[in-house]
């Protein structure tokens, strides 16, 4: 190909030191990242961005209107149409876990892809400072507050959209909470994390379909080459920033690995 150092779009058996991908599927890394980051890009990023949909932002659409704004120097193209409540102020979105693996880059993409105005939920401190820095105008402490309760959730209209990562529990205390207003379109995303989540998750569907709560979705990462190639742009000209907390080694090539499709 002569492209360099690629990176796959989310594609099972990447732990071998060798895969054979179609070119489609693969997307060059971005100038100024170290591997390490652009290994976190494909499942965090696209997690992200797929999820969004269902506050009806078009991955592809949004993050190609992003960077052509950031190359003329805009920013004021982004706000329009679905990112604007019918006041002309913009939506709203709470996003849990702010400042964690998913919610760091869910913040950014909220903030300055599609224009939203985030609060967050994170720890105090260190996790509370990268919230704020990824572009939350608010982050509620919710060891010490109840999030369903903070000013910042409840008040300026409440929120358009809830972005969570963390599960039932706190969908069960947005929804008693009425923080989402189905005749306004307010929409809960949930991030699919494994099969436990089904069961519960079907409730928040149930309600959906049935006309008692507000539009249900849940996300689940799927390889999407074009989405992928937006988003390494973005990381290119550091609109999004990824964070590592921290590295870990791959399995020694002697342990044995229970999923066979990772084994050399």
């Amino acid at each position: 190909m002569g492209m360099g150092p690629a990176i796959p779009v989310q594609f099972w058996g990447t732990y071998a030191e060798y895969i054979v991908l179609a070119e489609k599927h693969i997307t060059k890394v971005p100038a100024g990242i170290g591997m390490e980051q652009a290994a976190a890009i494909p499942l965090v990023g696209m997690t992200v961005a797929q999820a969004f949909r269902y506050a009806g932002f078009e991955p592809v659409q949004a993050l190609a209107l992003a960077t052509t704004e950031a190359t003329e120097g805009r920013a004021e193209g982004r706000h329009k149409g679905r990112g604007k409540r019918e006041d002309g102020r913009r939506k709203r979105v709470l996003i849990h876990a702010a400042a964690g693996g998913v919610g760091h880059v869910a913040v950014q993409y909220a903030s300055r892809v599609l224009g939203l105005e985030v609060v967050g939920t994170a720890s105090p401190g260190a996790s509370t400072d990268l919230a704020i820095k990824s572009g939350a105008t608010a982050v509620v402490d919710y060891r010490s507050h109840k999030f369903e309760e903070a000013d910042a959730v409840v008040g300026q209209g409440g929120v358009d959209v809830i972005f969570d990562v963390i599960g039932f529990e706190y969908e069960s205390r947005a929804f008693n909470a009425r923080l989402l207003d189905r005749q306004k379109g307010g929409v809960y995303i949930n991030i699919f994390k494994d099969e436990h989540d089904l069961p519960r998750t079907f409730l928040g569907v149930a309600r959906w379909l049935l006309g008692l709560g507000p539009t249900y979705g849940l996300a689940a990462v799927l390889p999407e080459a074009a989405v992928m190639h937006e988003l390494a742009k973005l990381v290119e000209d550091g609109s999004l920033v990824y964070s590592c907390s921290n590295h870990l080694a791959l399995l020694s090539r002697r342990s044995p690995d229970p999923n066979p499709i990772n084994r050399p």
